[in-house]
């Protein structure tokens, strides 16, 4: 952004406490609260560059240095015409020397465009700063990630990259909030680690998820890699109790599957008399029959 207008912006804002850089300074002194891209706050920019105008003024003590005047008021006047002619052509006082200008800005309409400024001396080429896309650093796996209790716990850690590669480690508690432990991975073989956490550390654990954080860097990068591990942390493996289950023992008798058939009829169950007792009564029937009719006779003889 041009001198000038930093000048004219700091003028405003301390000199004259007519705006502001900050809401929170803008509610106390109710003054507008600056902003380069609306109308109204440019004006109060122009007038100000005006002014600067009109007193040929230069700031000395930013110009001045070593004894020696950088600038003279003849550039001065030069500055501040270059951006009055700014604000006459775009409306708005957002100057930048990017490869981008915002020619136009409507908030109403949510509108914003941006012509490119395309330099025919600029000494260099599109692409001409670009070398490819930069290596970068990988965490590729960790090993036995298990933490048993009162036990020291050993984690294998496999990174890559260019370079010599160094892993630092860092061993949290999510639940309470602090770091357990700290420091750097051993190098075991090239780009291969291991992390060694004390026992006297891991008796200190409760059974619960702990969070191992760890970072991958070279000495050829600005870059780093960084992982986070949830590990478990529980009792070793022979101090778990396995309960027993009680085994019970099962004799299977054959079974025969019968497909439904139609229902037979009951059967008559003779006891020690081989003879049916539908026989039987029928026999003492009779003989009843025939005593009755003797007894009749015997009554109608004189």
């Amino acid at each position: 952004m041009p001198w000038e207008i930093l000048l004219s912006m700091d003028t405003l804002v301390f000199e004259k406490r007519r705006a502001a850089y900050s809401d929170t300074a803008s509610e106390k002194f109710q003054v507008p609260w600056l902003s380069l891209v609306m109308d109204k706050d440019s004006r109060l920019i122009r007038t100000t560059l005006k002014e600067l105008l009109s007193k040929e003024f230069l700031p000395e003590d930013i110009f001045k240095v070593g004894g020696r005047l950088l600038a003279s008021r003849e550039e001065a006047s030069e500055r501040y015409n270059a951006s009055l002619t700014w604000f006459d052509k775009y409306g708005m006082m957002v100057i930048s020397n990017g490869p981008f200008k915002l020619v136009k800005f409507d908030p109403p309409s949510q509108y914003a465009e941006l012509e490119a400024f395309r330099d025919s001396t600029y000494p260099f080429k599109p692409g001409q700063w670009y070398f490819g896309k930069p290596a970068s650093i990988q965490i590729v796996g960790i090993k036995d990630g298990r933490i048993a209790l009162g036990s020291e716990a050993i984690f294998k850690v496999d990174a890559d990259g260019p370079g010599q590669l160094g892993l630092k480690y860092l061993l949290y508690d999510a639940v309470e909030g602090r770091v357990l432990t700290a420091g750097e991975g051993e190098l075991a073989k090239p780009k291969s680690f291991i992390i060694k956490v004390d026992a006297e550390i891991t008796s200190r654990l409760k059974p619960s998820v702990y969070q191992l954080i760890l970072l991958a860097y070279s000495d050829q990068l600005s870059s780093v890699a960084e992982r986070v591990e949830f590990i478990e942390a529980g009792p070793t493996i022979t101090e778990v109790t396995t309960p027993t289950t009680p085994t019970t023992t099962t004799t299977t008798t054959p079974t025969t599957t019968t497909s439904p058939t139609q229902p037979s009829p009951p059967e008559v169950v003779a006891g020690p008399d081989t003879t049916p007792i539908w026989l039987a009564t029928g026999i003492v029937l009779a003989a009843a029959v025939v005593v009755a009719i003797l007894v009749f006779r015997r009554k109608k003889k004189p």
